[in-house]
């Protein structure tokens, strides 16, 4: 989504003036009747639709377009070095990666693009050429076979519906759209032998009325637990000056800034639920004195991110002896 996005500002200036750039190749293609967008990164919306026929027909222009087929068909992609990644970073084509080992027949994928909502499911529109050079293309739709390609292979399951960096999906904290989410994932956990925990990652930017209202959904439904929180647009704790808060712009906002809020919605959400629902309490843990007050407030367990990274790999037994220390200290 964050590509889609830096690409959409990069060759339009924003998201909406590079959607009216899609819908004008709509019309180009002859699509426009059965096929409309209001965003570049497939979030769902009423008046954000298309065929699978469309689908078809917008991969088949891509792949008739040099630079589109170079970028369907790369494995890898190496980026240029930047002050953040100063050795580049390498991103990968999912589906292309995942079907290196498997056997296409004399068909070679090459071109692939997927993407996912609850309303369609899992799909995937491809390209693939046969020993003779013909080429064919293919489109899936609502398919969950991802979900449950993964469901041996992990431990428990965080659903983030709180990313303020992908625009829209906040949305989706609302009790009515989560519902249509997380109805589906808890039915389709009841068809597994072993139990998985399905965990809701929740915004600290949430009102007192919102984290209610999820508190009673979760608690109702069936969900495990609760992840609070995820990084906050708010950019209050910052010491840098306006100006330069202004040039970053808009985002989630991680680190130490970020901790205070999130231990409050832990202690608000420990007490709230009567201690019902497990919580792991995330967000600008920097010190063990931090991860033993986040679990005073009510954690169950703690993840740390930015800490990791300024403190090193030492600063989880770091956190571990001081834990002990004070178990020791209270007995």
């Amino acid at each position: 989504a964050d590509a889609a996005l830096g690409l959409a500002a990069y060759v339009a200036g924003s998201q909406e003036a590079f959607v009216v750039l899609m819908n004008e190749k709509l019309e180009e293609l002859g699509l426009s009747e059965t096929a409309h967008f209001t965003n570049c990164v497939g979030l769902y919306d009423q008046a954000h639709y298309c065929t699978v026929y469309d689908m078809a027909m917008i991969l088949k222009a891509a792949m008739e377009n040099e630079l589109c087929r170079e970028v369907l068909n790369a494995r890898t992609y190496e980026t240029a070095p930047t002050p953040e990644h100063p050795e580049g970073q390498v991103l990968s084509n999912w589906f292309l990666r995942r079907i290196e080992d498997k056997d296409t027949g004399s068909i070679e994928v090459i071109g692939a693009k997927t993407g996912y909502v609850m309303q369609s499911g899992s799909c995937a529109a491809s390209c693939g050429r046969d020993s003779d050079g013909n080429e064919y293309i293919c489109v899936t739709g609502n398919a969950y076979s991802s979900w449950r390609a993964i469901y041996d292979h992990v431990d428990l399951f965080v659903i983030n519906i709180s990313c303020p960096n992908v625009e829209g999906l906040t949305s989706l904290q609302d009790v009515s759209s989560l519902s249509d989410i997380m109805d589906n994932l808890l039915n389709m956990r009841t068809g597994f032998d072993t139990y998985k925990p399905i965990l809701l990652k929740l915004s600290p930017d949430l009102s007192h009325t919102q984290i209610d209202e999820l508190i009673e959904y979760s608690l109702v439904s069936g969900i495990d637990g609760i992840v609070a929180g995820n990084t906050t647009r708010s950019r209050d704790g910052l010491t840098i000056p306006q100006e330069r808060i202004s040039e970053i712009g808009k985002g989630g906002m991680s680190g130490a800034p970020l901790y205070r809020k999130n231990l409050e919605m832990v202690r608000y959400i420990r007490e709230k639920s009567c201690g019902r629902l497990p919580i792991i309490g995330a967000g600008g843990i920097m010190t063990p004195a931090q991860a033993q007050e986040m679990l005073d407030a009510g954690a169950s367990l703690i993840e740390i991110y930015t800490g990791f990274i300024y403190n090193g790999p030492g600063f989880v037994e770091k956190i571990l002896k001081h834990l002990e220390k004070n178990i020791t200290n209270k007995q």
